[in-house]
C-alpha cells in the first residue's frame, strides 16, 4: 500500500486538498468551522506527509488545527 500523502493549496477564500494515491481532490472553506471539518477529513486519511502552502498568513489557521489534532 502506497504512502497516503495530502498537498493544501492555500488562498485567503479557499483550500484546494489533494490527495495521492488515489487523486481525490475537493475544495474547503476557510472558515473555522470548515477548518475543523477538513482536519478531521484528512485525519481519517492517516497521512504520512502533508504540505501546505505558505501564503502570508492565511496557512496559519490550518496549520494551527492540524498541529493541536496531532
Amino acid at each position: 500500500m502506497s504512502a497516503c500523502v495530502i498537498g493544501i493549496d492555500v488562498s485567503k477564500a479557499e483550500l484546494a486538498v489533494a490527495v495521492t494515491p488515489g487523486g481525490e481532490q475537493w475544495t474547503s472553506e476557510t472558515a473555522p468551522d470548515a477548518v475543523d471539518r477538513l482536519v478531521a477529513r484528512l485525519a481519517g486519511l492517516r497521512p504520512q506527509l502533508m504540505v501546505c502552502e505558505a501564503t502570508g498568513g492565511d496557512e496559519m489557521p490550518l496549520a494551527a488545527a492540524c498541529a493541536a489534532a496531532g
